[in-house]
């Protein structure tokens, strides 16, 4: 938990949120300076409601990207609605179903 409070003030650092509506679902997000990602420093569009962001890693590998964490810390919104279901700790362990054999302890 310490680490992720960590990560989001050094993303307060980096980014800054220019414009957003009232509804707190579109944003403007500024790159103040490059982060560990690759990728230009510039100003983004990220729309919650759409689960979209100018930069397009939020789309292609349904992962969140900086920009949209900033844009929900700002907004005050909860980031787990913006997580693929296929992250979910749920789905993960569905895919080892029927793998592993249980081990019985043949002395009992």
């Amino acid at each position: 938990m310490q680490t992720k409070t960590l990560e989001d003030a050094n993303k307060d650092k980096t980014h800054s949120v220019l414009t957003f509506d009232r509804r707190n679902t579109g944003f403007i997000v500024e790159e103040i300076e490059h982060s560990i990602e690759i990728q230009p420093i510039g100003r983004f569009l990220v729309r919650l409601d759409q689960l979209w962001c100018e930069c397009s890693k939020f789309q292609k590998l349904h992962l969140i990207c900086s920009h949209v964490l900033v844009a929900c810390n700002h907004a005050h919104h909860d980031f787990d609605m913006c997580i693929a279901p296929v992250y979910t700790l749920e789905h993960v362990s569905h895919g080892y179903e029927g793998l592993f054999v249980e081990l019985r302890n043949e002395r009992v």
